[in-house]
């Protein structure tokens, strides 16, 4: 990979300009961090002895977080319960100057509890209620805030199938002519015919097709998902990189994956890439903006837990490989 000119990119960039709306699923992720030096009597499971615990923005969160340690100007509308999940949220949107549009309800914010030993994840623990705002209040109080939303240059869904994310919210968000790029369950894509871009990742790209893994190459992949919603597919593949494929010119390119050696934990990467190449793409070529978003997702990657990464770490990284 030329990284050269994603240095040049990232110089000239425009990202301060940008202002993006992310809406879907919020979440807290926790990272408790601790030893599992023996395995219990009771059973054959480790005791866990917890040391330390790390609070992080999650799903929606993340995607926004992500945009706002690149540079960006964000505002997120997403829904929480009344309870210290969702304080702890708001302490988090607050330090990383995201604009909070958060609707409360009475249902538990989704929290996300992983318990580390030594790098390795031994278990996860989520509370979670699946929320049904359809023809309701909440609903039309998410409506309200998009029209509220001024001045944006692109529109993010993050959609992780926890309720946030309603047909009508979606055909209203299309009425807005802004380009809009999508993160989702794939269960859910039929809701999201003719937006500007998918961002699946393998699995759910055969999901959405119904297709076995070894019955098309990821190109052949890609062409039928395009062709089947109508929209560009910035493809992630793990640690073969991703493609991209383009509905103006119907064709695909593999990007490779940045510095393979560091993969340390792989939470929300898919949120960092799909960040990174909305900011790009508002500037530049898709092949560019896929370049970019996999040094970003590999910059993640090296670190523990749902991580960002900044536009001077990038340059720093970049310039060393060089």
């Amino acid at each position: 990979m030329d990284y050269s000119k994603i240095l040049n990119f990232i110089k000239k960039n425009n990202f301060s300009k940008r202002k993006i709306l992310v809406i879907g699923d919020i979440m807290l992720d926790e990272f408790c961090y601790g030893f599992a030096n023996r395995i219990s009597p009771e059973a054959p499971v480790p005791v866990f002895e917890p040391n330390t615990s790390k609070y992080m923005l999650g799903g929606a969160g993340n995607s926004a977080l992500n945009l706002s340690t690149l540079g960006a100007n964000v505002e997120i509308i997403s829904i929480v319960g009344n309870d210290d999940s969702a304080k702890q949220i708001n302490s988090l949107l607050d330090k990383f100057n995201i604009t909070n549009r958060l609707i409360y309800d009475n249902f538990p914010t989704t929290h996300k509890k992983r318990f580390v030993a030594s790098n390795t994840h031994l278990l996860r623990k989520d509370v979670e209620k699946i929320r049904n705002i359809v023809d309701s209040n909440v609903e039309k109080e998410i409506l309200d805030m998009i029209d509220s939303v001024q001045d944006i240059d692109a529109i993010i869904i993050s959609d992780y199938a926890k309720g946030v994310i309603t047909e009508s919210i979606v055909n209203y968000l299309k009425t807005k002519n802004k380009p809009i790029y999508v993160d989702s369950k794939p269960e859910k894509y039929d809701l999201f015919k003719n937006v500007y871009l998918l961002k699946p990742n393998l699995r759910q790209a055969m999901m959405a097709l119904g297709i076995q893994r070894n019955e098309l190459k990821v190109d052949e992949i890609a062409l039928n998902l395009s062709k089947k919603y109508n929209s560009n597919i910035f493809l992630t593949l793990g640690n073969k990189g991703s493609l991209i494929h383009e509905i103006k010119n119907n064709n695909s390119t593999k990007i490779d994956i940045f510095d393979k050696k560091k993969l340390k934990d792989v939470s929300g990467a898919g949120d960092t890439a799909l960040a990174a190449f909305v900011l790009a793409s508002l500037d530049t070529d898709f092949i560019l903006s896929s370049e970019f978003a996999n040094v970003c997702s590999g910059m993640v990657v090296s670190k523990s837990g749902t991580a960002s990464t900044s536009l001077i770490e990038i340059q720093r990284e970049l310039t060393d490989e060089k």
